[in-house]
C-alpha cells in the first residue's frame, strides 16, 4: 500500500467504492464545504452517542462505572468490526450491484443510523418509560442493542466519509482539508454535548430523537456530493517524504493507545464530575471541556504549517494525554484531601490537557494514513479500526479497578474506594501508554 519517494507510482489506485472505469470521473476532489457540512451533522449525532451515552444511561438507568464500562467495551468491539468490515463489504456489494456508488452507500448508512437512533425512543414510548421512569429498567435492552448496532454502523460510515475528504488531494491541500475536517467534527461534538443536558431534563431519550433528525438533515449535503470519491493518484509531482512511512507506523500504535486512555476515562466521567461537586445540569457541558480543548488544538494544527514530519508532536501529545488523564482521575482524591474548588480546577485543567494531547496524536495518525496510504476506504478503515481498538482496551483498564474496589473486596469507605480505584486505574492506563510508546518506538524504527 505504501509508496516511497524513490519509487513513485504513476498508475491510479482503484477504490473499493468505484471501479477503474470511474477514474476519469473521480479525478477531482469533492467540494470541501459540502463534505464538511455532511460531517458536522453526522459527527454531532454519532459523537453524542460515543461521548454522551454514559450520561444518558447514568440518568435514565442509574448505571455506574461498571455497567457503563461494559457498554463501552461492547461499543469498542463492534466499532472495530464495522471499520474493518467496511472495505470488504463494499467490495462485495460492488460485485453484486455494479451500479452501487459511494454516495448511495452513504445514503443507506445515514438512513440506517437515523432509524437506529429512534429505536430506543420508540421502545421507551411503547414501554411507558418515557412518562414513568420506574419502567426504564425493563426497556434497557433497547439501549444495549442500539449501541451495538450503531457502533458497528459508525465504524463503517467514517472510512467512506474520509475517502471523500482525501480523494483528489495531496500534500498541502490534504493537510489543510484534514485540518478543517478535524475542526468541524470535533466542534460538532462540543455542540452536541452541551445540548445533551438540557435535552435530558425534558426526557431521557430525547437526545437520541434529536440525533436522528441530525442524521436526516445531513442528506441535504449528501445530495450534493459526487457519486464517487476523488481518485487517489501517485505521481512524480508529489513524493512522500522518506520518514512519513515510519511516522505512520508510530502513530498507528499511538492512536489506539490514546483512545484507550480516552475510553478508560469516559465511563467514569459522570461519577467523577458528581464527586467533585458539580450539579447534573452542568455535568455534560463540563465534560465537554476536553472536547473544546481538542477543537482549539485542531484549529492550531490547521494553521500550523510544519507540525507534521517531526517526532516532537507525538512526544508532547502523549505527555499531555497521560498528564491530563492523571489530573482528571485523581480529582476525587484531591477533593477529599483539599477542597472541591481545587479539585474542579484540577479536573478542568486535566480535561484541557487531555484534549490537546488527543488532538496531536489524532492529527498525526489521520494525516499519515491518508498521505502515505491510499486515500480510499482501506486507509480510512484501518485508521478507524485503530480507534476502535482503543475503544475496546480503555474500558477494560477502567473495569478491572472498579471490580476490585467493589465493597465485597475492599472496604466501602468512600475515601479508600476513591483512592484505590483512581490509583489502580491510573496505574493500568500508565502501563498501557508505556507499552504503546515502547511498541511505537520499536515498530516505527523497523526497516
Amino acid at each position: 500500500m505504501n509508496t516511497t519517494p524513490t519509487e513513485p507510482r504513476t498508475e491510479p489506485t482503484t477504490s473499493v467504492v468505484g471501479s477503474v472505469n470511474d477514474l476519469s470521473a473521480r479525478a477531482g476532489a469533492c467540494s470541501l464545504p459540502i463534505i464538511l457540512g455532511f460531517t458536522f451533522l453526522n459527527s454531532a449525532a454519532t459523537g453524542a452517542t460515543f461521548n454522551g451515552i454514559s450520561f444518558v444511561t447514568s440518568n435514565a438507568l442509574n448505571y455506574g462505572p461498571i455497567q457503563n464500562g461494559i457498554m463501552g467495551l461492547m461499543l469498542g468491539v463492534t466499532y472495530v468490526l464495522g471499520a474493518l468490515g467496511a472495505s470488504p463489504a463494499i467490495k462485495a456489494l460492488r460485485v453484486r450491484f455494479p451500479s452501487l456508488t459511494a454516495r448511495t452507500v452513504l445514503l443507506y448508512l445515514v438512513l440506517t443510523a437515523a432509524a437506529l437512533n429512534m429505536f430506543p425512543v420508540l421502545v421507551w414510548l411503547i414501554g411507558g418509560a418515557w412518562t414513568d421512569p420506574t419502567r426504564a429498567p425493563r426497556c434497557a435492552w433497547a439501549i444495549w442493542l442500539f449501541v451495538g448496532l450503531y457502533s458497528t454502523l459508525c465504524g463503517a460510515l467514517w472510512p467512506v466519509v474520509e475517502s471523500f475528504l482525501s480523494g483528489g488531494r495531496r500534500g498541502e491541500a490534504l493537510r489543510s482539508a484534514m485540518g478543517r475536517f478535524n475542526v468541524t467534527w470535533s466542534g460538532s461534538l462540543v455542540v452536541s454535548m452541551c445540548i445533551l443536558s438540557p435535552l435530558q431534563t425534558q426526557a431521557a431519550m430525547l437526545p437520541l430523537a434529536v440525533m436522528s433528525l441530525m442524521h436526516l438533515a445531513s442528506l441535504a449535503f449528501l445530495a450534493k456530493l459526487p457519486k464517487e470519491a476523488g481518485a487517489h493518484l501517485h505521481d512524480d509531482a508529489h513524493a512522500t517524504p522518506a520518514n512519513y512511512p515510519k511516522l505512520l507506523r508510530v502513530h498507528r500504535i499511538l492512536l489506539p493507545t490514546a483512545y484507550a486512555v480516552m475510553y478508560a476515562m469516559s465511563p467514569m466521567l459522570p461519577q467523577i464530575i458528581d464527586s467533585i461537586g458539580f450539579e447534573k445540569t452542568v455535568a455534560t457541558p463540563f465534560a465537554a471541556t476536553w472536547l473544546f480543548g481538542r477543537v482549539v488544538a485542531f484549529f492550531v494544527f490547521e494553521r500550523w504549517k510544519s507540525w507534521h514530519g517531526t517526532w516532537v508532536t507525538a512526544t508532547w501529545g502523549t505527555a499531555l494525554l497521560l498528564g491530563g488523564f492523571a489530573l482528571v482521575v485523581m480529582s476525587p482524591v484531591i477533593a477529599s484531601h483539599a477542597t472541591q474548588v481545587v479539585a474542579q480546577v484540577a479536573c478542568g485543567i486535566g480535561l484541557l490537557f487531555f484534549g490537546f494531547g488527543a488532538a496531536a496524536i489524532y492529527c498525526g495518525a489521520l494525516f499519515y494514513a491518508l498521505e502515505v496510504g491510499q486515500a480510499e476506504v482501506d486507509a480510512g478503515g484501518m485508521h478507524e479500526a485503530m480507534i476502535g481498538l482503543g475503544y475496546t482496551v480503555g474500558p477494560l483498564c477502567m473495569l478491572l479497578p472498579q471490580v476490585l474496589a467493589a465493597p465485597s473486596f475492599i472496604s466501602s469507605s468512600p475515601l479508600i474506594k476513591a483512592d484505590t480505584v483512581s490509583g489502580l486505574t491510573l496505574g493500568l492506563v500508565g502501563l498501557v501508554v508505556g507499552v504503546g510508546v515502547l511498541a511505537a518506538w520499536k515498530f516505527g524504527n523497523r526497516q
